[in-house]
């Protein structure tokens, strides 16, 4: 009859070792996820036939309270940008925002870092892109900001707001921001203001004058830049 196998001692030692590990991980398994959001009123209750509870992103995540509050240190951004990569929020428009608004502001500006990491957002928005051409028209860069908006946020099919064609006026591409304001569906006052002042900053009074006499309404901002014109003329 032969002699039944006895485990060695070391072969019984890693599976102890492994059984350890097991009820140590169901343990893990067992406990609740973390929490992205604290427990607060920054939610909104879904439809109640589902009573379900949709949690919306605010300025009062801890992630983004940290982000808002760092000096906007390169460590700073690399740290913050990992832990929203972590957390899942990297993806969320308000999150993503924030953090391109941070890296363009830094001191120095970070831009070009914000327009390396436009590549990685699935669905950026205006603010984000308005952003950033804001960033390089502020930092002298009238060619990087233009390519910015043909290459990245046209590229991307990112629709243009109110404001995106006031930066590119004011960076001396009135023909393009003429194209964005020609096909806006709706105009408030901002942008007939900046227009207007864009092509008075030109010397194209006659433009302006006849853009004056389209709008709709007129405040204070219209008429200085009018007068503004007529004394340049």
């Amino acid at each position: 009859m032969a002699a039944g196998l006895r485990p060695s001692k070391s072969t019984a030692h890693l599976s102890s070792r492994a059984l350890e590990k097991f009820i140590k991980t169901q343990k893990n398994l067992s406990k609740p996820p973390p929490r992205l959001w604290a427990d607060s009123d920054d939610y909104e209750l879904g439809d109640p036939d589902e009573n379900l509870q949709v949690r919306t992103l605010t300025l009062n995540h801890p992630i983004l309270r940290t982000l808002e509050s760092c000096n906007g240190t390169s460590k700073e951004l690399r740290q913050v940008h990992a832990q929203l990569i972590v957390a899942g929020l990297f993806q969320y428009p308000l999150a993503a925002g924030r953090l391109v608004k941070k890296l363009c502001s830094a001191p120095p500006s970070m831009v070009s870092h914000a327009v390396a990491l436009f590549d990685r957002f699935e669905d950026p928005d205006a603010f984000i892109c308005n952003t950033i051409v804001r960033s390089l028209v502020n930092s002298n860069d009238p060619r990087g900001a233009l390519a910015f908006y043909y290459q990245k946020m046209v590229g991307k099919s990112v629709s243009p707001n109110n404001y995106t064609f006031p930066l590119l006026a004011k960076n001396g591409e009135l023909g393009v921001a003429r194209g964005i304001f020609n096909e806006m569906p709706e105009r408030d006052a901002f942008s007939w203001n900046s227009i207007i002042a864009g092509y008075v900053a030109i010397g194209d009074i006659e433009a302006a004058k006849e853009l004056f006499e389209k709008m709709p309404f007129r405040d204070v901002v219209s008429w200085n830049s009018l007068i503004d014109g007529d004394m340049m003329d």
